[in-house]
């Protein structure tokens, strides 16, 4: 709006200067014509700051207003219209009142306006800003220059009062607008609150119903009804793995005591004793089976017992590096292995936890190396947290298997055929990582695949030396 009319009060100025043009007199030079031409000023600007210049073909001044601006720079080049026809100077005095109007076969201001070739611009001042019109004909070149003053001092009253107007709308209208908006999209915020705290465990979390939307309402109903079902069968899921890991406990025990009395009087030689051994590694391993399950299903709900104690980090650490490498006997292939723990790591926090996260992370790394093997452990400590490392070479995960590596019960490419089998480890069921990476989550730390290249694979097991009070349980 300000811009049109701003463009409205120059295209009128502009046609003023055009109408002031149509009087000027066929001959500037005639005293009585520029006399009567100082009056039309008056008449068609009343009386504001408008000057008259005019410049012969040579660029000699042929007349100017008395009190023509000093500080006005113009353009010193008279470019004249080349083929506009030449004006037939009056022949008589009377002939020089423009205001009569040319005789037959003369030459007047409308003439000159109709023939003439017409420039305007805008030009800055030291304080003010003037507009500028030429007027080129054949002989002559007329400039007239209007002072902007009065425009810009209207268009200064015209900025305030549109200000005035237009800032308490543009203020209603956003803070209208943000409203209106954040009423609109409340029930999507709803969702989205909702979403995270189910992700994060809070199972029990459901949608606040939008009354005043009936369309999303009715979605909100349906994810309601849809949460409600998948978390009565979330639920019935986990008391059976714990019922039945719980429950299997008490039959596999009694198999062993059974397989261990009959070991006990059988023939150590004999087909039975080997019957009995291979019946016992295979009920140990089932045990060990049940009781990861038992673990996660408790982890999962919440219900996982933690016993924060303070020990030495590093003494547990040696300690379970000691009996994985003699399980490993990575001497007696050619292989080596490389420990770097620092003398003595005090914490705070549950050391169950931790022995089972590093003894499954070392006996990965046993399972899973090269010929001839090689595995490096390695234990930093700063003031707050604590990071275990194990790396060792052998064949590099893919990346299909690296996205999955932690997930329940999967096995890798690299698992199916692994060069260092040992029944002693649970690593081949697929739950020796996930039930590290729970327990770790547990807490209040993090475990994760570094990288795995050719002849290295790096795990790292990064925790707090102080037991986490809330610490948020990651569900796969």
């Amino acid at each position: 709006t300000y811009l049109t009319v701003v463009q409205q009060k120059i295209q009128l100025l502009d046609t003023q200067l055009k109408a002031f043009s149509s009087r000027l007199p066929a001959n500037p030079g005639g005293r009585a014509g520029m006399q009567r031409l100082e009056q039309a000023r008056e008449s068609i600007f009343g009386g504001g700051q408008v000057y008259l210049s005019v410049r012969d073909r040579d660029g000699a001044s042929v007349f100017q207003s008395e009190d023509w601006p000093e500080t006005i720079v113009l353009p010193e080049t008279v470019e004249l219209l080349p083929g506009a026809s030449e004006l037939a100077p009056p022949s008589t005095p009377r002939d020089l009142d423009f205001r009569r109007g040319p005789p037959q076969g003369g030459g007047g201001g409308r003439q000159l306006f109709e023939n003439g070739n017409w420039h305007f611009e805008t030009l800055r001042g030291i304080d003010e800003r003037w507009r500028l019109g030429l007027l080129s004909t054949s002989q002559h070149e007329y400039r007239i220059l209007v002072s902007l003053a009065s425009m810009e001092n209207n268009l200064a009253a015209l900025r305030w009062r549109l200000a005035a107007v237009l800032l308490p709308a543009m203020i209603l209208l956003v803070g209208g607008g943000w409203a209106i908006a954040g009423r609109a999209i409340r029930p999507l915020k709803n969702i989205s609150s909702a979403a995270e705290k189910i992700v994060g465990g809070q199972f029990h979390e459901r949608i606040e119903p939008a009354e005043k939307a009936p369309e999303i309402d009715h979605i909100i109903g349906l994810l309601n009804r849809m949460l409600d079902r998948l978390e009565t069968n979330y639920r019935q899921a986990l008391r059976f793995s714990a019922d039945a890991s719980h429950e299997l406990k008490t039959p596999i025990t009694l198999m062993q005591n059974a397989l261990v009395n009959q070991l006990n009087s059988v023939t150590a030689d004999g087909p039975d004793a080997q019957f009995c051994t291979e019946m016992l590694e295979h009920l140990s391993r089932i045990k060990r089976l049940t009781e990861g399950l038992l673990l996660l299903a408790r982890a999962d709900s919440g219900e996982l017992p933690k016993a924060s104690k303070a020990f030495d980090l590093a003494e547990l650490c040696r300690e379970l590096c000691a009996d994985v490498r003699s399980l490993a006997e990575l001497e007696t292939t050619g292989g080596s292995w490389e420990e770097s723990i620092p003398a003595t790591v005090p914490v705070f926090i549950d050391p169950s936890f931790v022995r089972t996260v590093i003894f499954n992370l070392l006996v990965n790394a046993m399972r899973y190396c090269g010929h001839p093997g090689r595995i490096q452990v390695e234990l930093t400590a700063n003031s707050e947290t604590a990071c275990f490392a194990v790396t060792n070479n052998g064949d590099a995960i893919t990346p299909a298997d690296q996205a999955h590596i932690f997930s329940r019960f999967y096995r890798g490419s690299n698992a199916k055929d692994s060069p260092n089998p040992n029944p002693d480890n649970d690593s081949g069921s697929g739950l020796g990582l996930a039930i590290a990476r729970e327990l770790a989550t547990v807490l209040g730390g993090e475990l994760i695949l570094l990288y795995s290249k050719p002849d290295a694979t790096r795990f790292e097991f990064s925790f707090p030396l102080q037991a986490p009070t809330n610490a948020k349980m990651n569900k796969n």
